[in-house]
């Protein structure tokens, strides 16, 4: 009898450990100690480093001034490489600051992305109309696994780098956490794959503009555009023509995305995010 009790003992002992605090934290202070905090913190410094800086060249009257909002419309619409390459179409503009700009912008959107979609799997913050776009990502950075896993961060810095349909920062950033990458990896990794393709697109239109003219950097910039479009519409027509295989497949990769995903963040989120208490 003796014997039971002392083994009943010892293996509650280490459930009982694994228990969390009696006297949690407060909300806010979890909060604190989450790394979406982190990330929300960086993403809403560079947004209002961005539009800051827009606001006072436009102020200032610059002669910078007006092209910013140019570059901010196609940087949120086409992508970062797209941005950049709109503003190596100005001379007027150094080509360290398009860089930078734009880096600014890719930074701020990744960390929001990050912080929103963090937040809401942890089901600490949830915003209805979001949930199915989330679902979405998660699906395309389901179906890019199978491809890029086997290249570990080696293949998430490719993947955000190059300027193709259904790539770059936003479900490359997922991608990286199914790929295993802790959650400041994930988004580190994603910044600066961002940051050396604004480079590298940015320097490359910066020497088309310099010594080819601006005409043939407008025939350069179309010719991406149709290509990623191109490429994206020869997908859908691919998926049109097997409209049953794609159903099945699109819904048995939709949920597992959301099983491996929910099971990850589940088993990582203490290690990230210390003792902070999850509602």
């Amino acid at each position: 009898m003796n014997q039971n009790a002392s083994n009943q003992t010892a293996e509650e002992t280490p459930a009982a450990a694994q228990c969390p605090s009696p006297a949690p934290m407060p909300e806010k202070a979890g909060f604190r100690h989450l790394p979406e905090f982190g990330t929300l913190c960086l993403g809403l410094a560079a947004a209002l480093a961005a539009l800051g800086w827009m606001g006072l060249a436009l102020a200032v009257s610059s002669p910078t001034g007006g092209l910013f909002p140019k570059i901010l419309t196609s940087h949120l619409v086409l992508g970062a490489p797209m941005g950049a390459v709109q503003g190596a179409k100005y001379a007027a503009l150094p080509l360290w600051q398009n860089v930078l700009f734009n880096g600014l912008v890719t930074t701020a959107l990744i960390c929001l992305f990050n912080t929103l979609f963090g937040l809401s799997v942890r089901k600490i913050f949830r915003l209805p109309f979001l949930q199915e776009t989330f679902q979405g990502i998660q699906v395309d950075a389901q179906r890019q696994r199978r491809t890029w896993a086997r290249f570990g961060i080696f293949g998430i810095f490719a993947f955000v780098f190059i300027p193709l349909p259904l790539t770059g920062p936003i479900v490359g950033s997922l991608l990286a956490r199914f790929v295993g990458l802790r959650y400041w990896g994930a988004v580190g990794t994603v910044v600066s794959a961002s940051f050396a393709s604004i480079l590298a697109w940015g320097y490359a239109a910066d020497k088309v503009q310099r010594y080819l003219g601006s005409r043939v950097l407008q025939f350069f910039l179309w010719g991406l555009i149709l290509l990623t479009f191109g490429l994206a519409a020869l997908s859908k027509i691919r998926n049109l023509l097997w409209p049953s295989r794609r159903e099945a497949k699109a819904e048995a990769e939709e949920g597992e995305a959301e099983a491996s995903l929910d099971l990850e963040w589940e088993g990582k989120e203490e290690e990230e995010g210390g003792n902070a208490p999850r509602p």
